[in-house]
């Protein structure tokens, strides 16, 4: 019985390594992106499904950037039941827009990736808007300044 615990146990910790290092391969991805496309007017968005069979979970994480008229300028998916998937590049997804992409999404956990950046997106944007009608303009700070 101990012998069982104790493979168990090792079993678990070996899992949190590999998941671990499956993390790090998807900050390194994204902060490739970043670095990438830096200094235009892209965002960069993610997203997250999972669909569950049986006991097992097959999730499914994508990496978007997107322009203003959510055109997928660069697509990272990653998909699978095991830590040993890692981010890849799907070039057959490249020119469409987020609205064709979730249309054409066959999976459930795809689809609910795609919701989940989208939702992502849409709060950027709210937060941008915010930003942009809370600055002053010059105009103002002149006035201001009279004053």
């Amino acid at each position: 019985m101990f012998k069982l615990v104790l493979l168990a146990l090792a079993c678990y910790v070996l899992q949190c390594v590999f998941a671990y290092f499956q993390i790090q391969g998807s900050y390194k991805t994204m902060n490739a992106i970043k670095e990438q496309y830096k200094g235009t007017p892209y965002r960069m968005v993610s997203g997250t499904g999972r669909t569950r069979f049986l006991i097992m979970s097959k999730g499914y994480f994508i990496i978007l950037v997107v322009d203003e008229d959510d055109t997928i300028i660069d697509y990272y998916g990653m998909e699978g039941f095991t830590v040993f998937a890692r981010p890849k590049r799907k070039e057959e997804n490249i020119g469409k827009t987020l609205n064709e992409l979730e249309e054409s999404a066959k999976k459930k956990n795809v689809k609910k990736a795609l919701e989940s950046a989208r939702s992502q997106l849409e709060l950027l944007r709210e937060r941008d808007k915010e930003a942009s009608d809370e600055e002053i303009t010059e105009e103002e700070i002149e006035l201001i300044e009279a004053e």
